[in-house]
């Protein structure tokens, strides 16, 4: 046995729902504890209970089953469901009958009730005002008594059919009130509608308030997008190609406003952008490599560590002619440097050479006497670290060779195509074939110091 509460309002609220007992005007009291609780009250502690909303396919739809209902408390009868706003100081919008019988809401009655009810002899039946015993005692004016037998089903619904007793259609939430109030318009058929003319009834229905109730069937049907146009006949659902054509081509402002969204994102393309006429081919590897390397955009070439910044800086031993300095010229500036910084940091190779190259090699232990570290790394190792150097610390120092690579200075323009360098063996060549004089006689020069402290060879010193 049970009360089955089932309501259709918009999504998205919250509802809950009271019961009136309409025979005493009491309500259910949903509390478990109060002195009341489970029983009709005319003060009720918990007058409302949550109504919640369906999920996927039942979004809209309001339900709960009340699943105690004891015959005690829900006596045969009618009962009013009131549907309230909880968001809205618990207001109503919305009104469900409901019978009960044997504590469960049938919808039906068994023959044994219809016999009860006809055999029914008891004067306490018939004395209450209003009511189906009431009225069949007290038959109106117009009715012929019959002295051979009770009337008939038929002759009872003629004269329940053809009343129009005004105090019998008074009463409300009574049958007769509810056939007596109908709907403005309301026209009652001589036969029952068909399925037909009910449809046509409904889809032909131009009256507003049937339209007016939010999340209602009507409201929905008389709220249909500006863009809907009822179609003369069933239309024929959209093929792919026709949904994709309709979104493309689409220019409502509306579909293109929610931040987000795939049209906010197409109706909000970057301001460089302009749609082509048709869509465009892809570049080709060669013709990125061209944009690339004919950039001349100032901010495509100022990002610190980027290949733009280390293209845009060239180093400063790099020739604005857009040719490298030859090998010869990159020795004399080695061998003649006596830039103080370069000699300061913390094992460079201009450090290691001015602080420990501080004598004469002839006034140092022999050979013999030197014993040899574990394997030092070689000079093709050394290469590739100096060659490979990421670290961001090891380009930072100003007027350091890693600095002067990373920064090029800001008359360097760079060539329209890339120059060759000198080879490492050129270079090397180069150094160690240089006999320029000038280029070891600066004074505290690596060309300085390696000219005049080299003054013997190594195997006439003293043996260790």
């Amino acid at each position: 046995m049970a009360l089955r509460v089932r309501f259709q309002f918009q999504t998205g609220s919250s509802l809950g729902f009271s019961i009136e007992r309409l025979v005493d005007g009491t309500f259910w009291d949903f509390s478990t504890t109060s002195s009341t609780a489970q029983t009709f009250t005319a003060t009720p502690t918990t007058l409302i209970q949550s109504l919640p909303e369906g999920t996927t396919n039942f979004l809209g739809s309001y339900s709960y089953t009340l699943p105690s209902t004891p015959v005690a408390q829900f006596s045969n009868g009618e009962y009013a469901v009131r549907i309230h706003n909880t968001a809205s100081s618990n207001s109503v919008v919305g009104i469900l009958p409901a019978n009960m019988y044997n504590g469960d809401d049938t919808p039906y009655y068994p023959a044994s009730i219809a016999s009860a009810v006809l055999t029914d002899t008891t004067s306490a039946d018939e004395s209450v005002s209003g009511s189906l015993g009431y009225i069949i005692n007290h038959a109106p004016s117009w009715f012929s008594t019959v002295t051979s037998s009770g009337p008939t089903a038929a002759q009872i619904a003629t004269a329940v059919l053809t009343d129009t007793t005004s105090t019998d259609l008074a009463t409300a939430g009574s049958l007769g009130y509810m056939i007596g109030h109908s709907p403005s318009w309301y026209v009652a058929p001589s036969t029952p509608p068909t399925a037909a003319q009910i449809a046509t009834a409904v889809l032909t229905d131009t009256t507003s308030t049937d339209l007016a109730t939010a999340g209602s069937l009507g409201y929905m049907i008389g709220h249909s997008p500006s863009w809907y146009v009822v179609p003369s006949t069933p239309p024929t659902p959209p093929t792919a190609a026709q949904i994709a054509t309709a979104v493309l081509t689409d220019t409502t402002s509306t579909d293109l406003a929610t931040a987000g969204s795939l049209g906010y994102m197409i109706g909000h393309s970057p301001s460089w952008y302009v749609a082509p006429s048709t869509p465009p081919t892809p570049p080709t590897a060669a013709q990125i490599a061209t944009a690339v390397l004919t950039d001349t955009t100032s901010t495509d070439l100022a990002t610190a560590g980027s290949l733009g910044y280390m293209i845009g800086h060239a180093p400063t031993w790099y020739n604005s002619s857009g040719s490298t300095l030859t090998a010869a010229q990159i020795a004399t500036a080695v061998w003649t440097d006596t830039t103080s910084s370069d000699f300061s940091v913390t094992g460079s190779p201009g450090s290691i050479l001015s602080t420990n190259l501080n004598a004469t090699v002839s006034s140092r232990l022999a050979a013999s006497s030197y014993v040899a570290p574990t394997t030092p790394p070689t000079a093709a190792q050394i290469a590739t670290a100096v060659l490979t150097d990421t670290t961001s610390t090891d380009l930072a120092t100003a007027g350091s060779l890693g600095y002067m690579i990373g920064h090029s200075p800001s008359w360097y323009v760079a060539p329209s195509t890339p120059p060759t360098p000198p080879t490492a063996a050129q270079i090397a060549t180069a150094v160690w074939t240089d006999t320029t004089s000038s280029d070891f006689s600066v004074t505290g020069s690596p060309g300085s110091i390696l000219s005049t402290n080299l003054n013997a060879t190594v195997s006439s010193r003293l043996a260790a």
